[in-house]
């Protein structure tokens, strides 16, 4: 079974994401597509970080590719290592609110919004349960 790690993990993935949140208490979620690891399920969107990029730097690029959106002043909120049984993961967690943020499927994957206090009811991978009680 998965479990959570400490941050000593060898040579994680490193992976940012953005817990993106409307001004009505909901959560950007995008969906995993066929073929991925984790296909189907949801997810906060984001993506590995590229050699010589800072988290912030690969933060930027992959909302901007994923979902067309620049994050206005996201917050780092915390990182956890996850040791799935074919890889271990180090994801870097931000938070950003924006009112009313403009968003588009640039990889056809399916989003929605999902007010926070339902995040526990779907389908999210387990590296990302923690995050659900700190954004509660």
């Amino acid at each position: 079974m998965p479990r959570q790690t400490k941050l000593t993990s060898n040579n994680p993935i490193q992976v940012v994401v953005l817990v993106l949140e409307n001004n009505q208490g909901d959560i950007l979620l995008t969906q995993r597509q066929a073929g991925q690891h984790l296909e189907g399920f949801w997810e906060f969107p984001g993506g590995k970080i590229e050699p010589k990029e800072t988290q912030l730097m690969a933060l930027i690029r992959e909302s901007i590719e994923e979902i067309s959106y620049q994050p206005h002043n996201p917050t780092h909120i915390t990182s956890i290592n996850y040791q799935y049984p074919e890889k271990t993961v180090q994801l870097h967690f931000y938070h950003c609110i924006d009112a009313n943020p403009v968003v588009s499927a640039n990889e056809n994957q399916p989003l929605k919004w999902l007010h926070k206090s339902k995040l526990s009811k779907i389908k999210l991978p387990p590296a990302n349960l923690p995050i659900i009680k700190l954004i509660s």
